[in-house]
């Protein structure tokens, strides 16, 4: 058997596993830190509930809320309560997670679509193992491809779990607490 066609069918079937295996570990992380911020929210939650049903709304109105001044107007009716800070925390939460959710798309591309051309490029090797310079460039594309995924990947990694921050209103989204405290 061909050598190029052998390794060219062992390297994109590896890349193949190593994207599947990238993805799976991926989700863990993600599925990780999202979990984390369900469980401070029902935790915040049941400190809230304490104080009455319309904390428990105002709460779970900004748990879902889209815009920052829709937040902005919540918390803003809040101000003078009490429950101003646990109030401002779920906000946070809320925030932490909409960012997760926008910060994954680009590694999800990245190795989503890498996938997807490896899976190609797997299935053309076959036909095309005998025109060695286009296997070879194909490879060198392929394993770069495959490592900025593998960058992407291990700086979410590194944002979702090493570097995790503390969830302050003002550190989280600086505009909405100053939409709220109408600080400039």
């Amino acid at each position: 058997m061909d050598p190029i066609f052998t390794t060219a069918l062992y390297l994109f079937s590896a890349l193949l596993q190593a994207d599947a295996a990238l993805l799976g570990l991926g989700a863990i992380f993600v599925i990780y830190r999202l979990q984390a911020l369900e469980n401070q929210f029902v935790f915040i939650m049941q400190e809230i509930k304490v104080h009455g049903p319309g904390y428990i709304s105002t709460a779970t109105n900004l748990w879902v809320a889209k815009t920052d001044e829709q937040k902005a107007e919540l918390l803003k009716k809040s101000l003078s309560s009490p429950l101003i800070d646990p109030l401002e925390f779920v906000a946070s939460l809320s925030e932490a997670k909409t960012t997760i959710k926008r910060t994954i798309k680009t590694p999800l591309v990245i190795i989503g679509s890498h996938l997807c051309a490896t899976s190609v490029l797997l299935w053309l090797v076959p036909y095309m193992h005998r025109q060695y310079c286009i296997i070879n460039i194909t490879s060198w594309i392929d394993i770069g491809w495959f490592v900025v995924g593998v960058a992407s990947s291990v700086w979410i990694a590194w944002r979702f779990v090493v570097r995790e921050k503390e969830l302050l209103l003002k550190d989280v989204n600086p505009r909405l607490y100053k939409l709220v405290h109408g600080e400039s």
